[in-house]
């Protein structure tokens, strides 16, 4: 027989169970062969053992498993339930015996060497998914001789050594705190990234005058062949406004357009219809727009209509309504707590300027720390520091002491468009006196050169430039945004809460000072850099700043002999001076000091101090000694008390009193003298008064002290008698 049709192997049979297809037997058959009823005639059934072969005729007739013309089990199962009715669907004991045999037969004739396999088990699937290497790995050599791991020691530990300048390079590079904090990917200029804005704004503004037949302002025309001569249409119109206000305007129009697209049908948002601005406010109401969102919005249809010139449906009525005003004012009741940045410390402020004077800082960072320096004490915006120029070092010593000041000007400020008209730049002026000594601007004129920024008279651009990665200096700006995250990345090692510093902390950070101090409001608006809404009597004054400059010098001064303490709560912001002043010359600080001639000096002076105190009390002496003032005097009655600092005389009444004659507390800082040179102009006003209006020999006294306090306020206008009783 051909290969073709030869027919595969049929293996060695089993016999199968007589109800293999659930056909049931009867009880009184359960003892029945069962092979008798596949084959009738043959009659050894299953009692042979079930591992030999079947006989021929079994095969052949009823139980050929693979189909030679034979009738299938069910079949023939089906003609045998004809002929015996009585079968039932229950297995036989004898046949689940034999079933299990089969089972068992096949699970322990089962191998895993059959050679069965899947597809992705063989051949090059099995390359590409098996755990074996597509590439056969080189093995290593083995190292003929080890190395000792006590000289490796040694070798890594002279490497380390050998190489500290890699790690210092590396610190270095790690100290840089503004590579943290500016982005270098930035690479336009100001100018670029303006015109960049102004783009953007531009067209979608266009976008919106195009978006009806009769959105266009009258005032101008477009041409669809000229699209840019149309952009330098609206950019006329804008005028001297910020791009970044601009842009802002042109979001909330377009954002109003599309939403009126969506919500009408055949309608176009401009001329603008004021029941279509009441309905898309109380629309964005309910969507849970919030406050500023919804004025911003306002804002800008009022810059649409009076700036742009577009179109108004109905111009006899106001295009903002009632119910929009009374929506506003009813949502400003619930609005968030506005987040304000808060002022700097003084203590944050010193850090500053000791940044600036610490040669181990990169310096970068320094020069970054004087800038941040001269927005503080310049009053100024950020945005004001972008672009500057005429630069003016104004420094005199009068009489062994150094005062002056720093001054830029700009024409890029907040308040340009008030004050382009009349050609006026805004000046920034900074006292070069901080709040420590050495003074920090001069610190920083110096670090400017050594950074290539030389501050003369042709210095023109930004004030803090960015710098790139290798240290050098970029053409555009420092942002705000950059500007707040350098600033935080200083003050983190002063170990200070930085919460709520960003920027804007610069500018009113002495403003508040200011405040705190009482200055005058009209020198505070001066130097805010705010309108004082007086045209002419800015015009002719020339200098505006001359006065309101003064009254800050002044602030400062107090700040440093620790008479303000701007960073306590009220109850705590003028106290008695406690230090003299780090701005004053230390030969000054020695001639004002040199009255002194106590044993019983404070712990703070030193014995180098009260010598040459002593010395020149001398040296008056031996200049002016015939004249009484120069003589050592006392009071007379009483126990005198002189300020160390500020060489005021107050009297005591006795030893046990806590206070003076005035009413201020005794301090440290009062020493007790027998005698001091000048007594009559260093007496304690109040102190003079009272004791005129009392005799001291005749009242007690606490009755001497509540007098006092009494002639202070003004309420004694006549001397009390002696025999008279205390209070009249």
């Amino acid at each position: 027989m051909d290969s073709e049709n030869s027919l595969p192997d049929r293996g060695t049979p089993l016999p199968l169970p007589s109800n293999i297809d659930s056909h049931a037997i009867d009880d009184d058959q359960q003892s029945q062969d069962p092979a008798q009823l596949h084959n009738p005639a043959d009659s050894e059934g299953l009692a042979q053992d079930s591992s030999d072969p079947p006989p021929q005729s079994m095969t052949d007739e009823g139980m050929d498993l693979f189909g030679h013309e034979s009738c299938s089990l069910p079949s023939f199962a089906a003609e045998v339930q004809e002929d015996d009715p009585t079968l039932s669907d229950e297995l036989t004991e004898a046949d689940k015996v034999t079933l299990d045999s089969i089972a068992h037969q096949a699970m322990l004739s089962a191998s895993l060497s059959d050679g069965l396999a899947l597809p992705w088990e063989s051949g090059i699937m099995a390359s590409i998914f098996g755990d074996a290497p597509l590439v056969q790995e080189t093995a290593l050599p083995k190292v003929s001789q080890a190395l000792d791991p006590s000289e490796l020691g040694q070798q890594s530990r002279r490497g380390q050594v050998e190489g500290p300048s890699k790690r210092q390079r590396t610190d270095v590079g790690g100290n840089r705190l503004y590579e943290r904090a500016i982005s270098f990917k930035n690479t336009l200029t100001d100018p670029e990234m303006d015109q960049a804005k102004w783009s953007r704004a531009l067209e979608k503004l266009y976008t919106v005058m195009v978006s009806g037949p009769e959105s266009c302002p009258s005032s101008i025309a477009f041409s669809s062949e000229d699209v840019e001569r149309n952009l330098r249409q609206i950019r006329l119109l804008c005028g001297a406004r910020s791009p970044n206000t601009v842009a802002k305007r042109a979001n909330s129009l377009l954002q109003f357009c599309l939403w009126h697209r969506g919500y009408f049908y055949r309608k176009h948002p401009i001329p603008f219809v004021q029941g279509d601005i009441a309905d898309y406010v109380w629309e964005k109401h309910q969507d849970g727009m919030s406050y500023t969102g919804l004025t911003s919005f306002v804002e800008a249809v009022q810059f649409g209509t009076h700036v742009l010139g577009l179109p108004v449906a109905d111009p006899e009525s106001p295009t903002i309504s009632a119910f929009v005003k009374g929506l506003l004012d009813k949502m400003a009741l619930s609005r968030p707590k506005r987040k304000q940045a808060r002022p700097l410390t003084v203590p944050e402020v010193t850090f500053l300027e000791s940044m600036v004077k610490d040669q181990t800082v990169d310096p970068i960072d320094r020069y970054a720390a004087g800038a941040f320096l001269f927005a503080v004490f310049g009053r100024c915006r950020w945005s004001d520091l972008r672009y500057v120029s005429h630069f003016f070092l104004d420094v005199n010593n009068i009489e062994g002491k150094t005062i002056g000041y720093l001054e830029f000007a700009t024409f890029s400020h907040k308040t340009a468009a008030q004050v382009a008209r009349h050609g006026m730049p805004l000046p920034l002026v900074a006292p070069i006196w901080g709040l420590t000594n050495p003074c920090w601007a001069l610190e920083w004129c110096k670090l400017a050169k050594e950074v290539e920024l030389n501050f003369d008279n042709s210095f023109k651009g930004p004030i803090l430039p960015a710098p790139d990665t290798s240290g050098r200096w970029n053409k555009r700006s420092v942002s705000a945004s950059e500007a707040t995250k350098w600033l935080l990345e200083l003050l983190k090692h002063g170990d200070f809460n930085l919460d709520e510093v960003t920027s804007h902390s610069l500018k009113c950070t002495t403003l508040s000072w200011l405040a705190k101090a009482g200055t005058e409001p009209h020198h505070r608006l001066v130097l805010g850099h705010h309108s004082t809404q007086k045209g002419s009597l800015e015009t002719y004054s020339r200098d505006m700043l001359a006065a309101p400059l003064r009254a800050l010098e002044d602030v400062l001064r107090r700040i440093r002999v620790g008479v303000l303490h701007p960073d306590m709560t009220r109850s705590g912001h003028i106290q008695e001076p406690n230090k003299p002043d780090c701005a004053e010359n230390t030969e000054d600080n020695e001639g004002a000091n040199s009255s002194s001639s106590s044993d019983n000096s404070s712990s703070s002076s030193s014995s180098s101090g009260s010598d040459s105190e002593n010395e020149a009390a001398e040296n008056l002496i031996a200049v002016g000694g015939q004249d009484p003032n120069v003589q050592g005097s006392s009071w007379g009655t009483g126990i005198m008390y002189q300020h160390v600092l500020s060489k005021i005389v107050h009297l005591k009444l006795s030893d046990e009193a806590k206070t003076f004659v005035c009413g201020v507390n005794a301090t440290k800082d009062h020493s007790l003298v027998k005698s001091t040179q000048f007594l009559e102009s260093r007496k304690c006003k109040r102190c003079t008064g009272s004791r005129r209006s009392l005799s001291v020999s005749k009242i007690s006294p606490t009755d001497s002290f509540i007098m006092c306090r009494i002639f202070c306020a003004g309420n004694i206008n006549q001397s009390v008698s002696v025999d008279s009783p205390p209070f009249g």
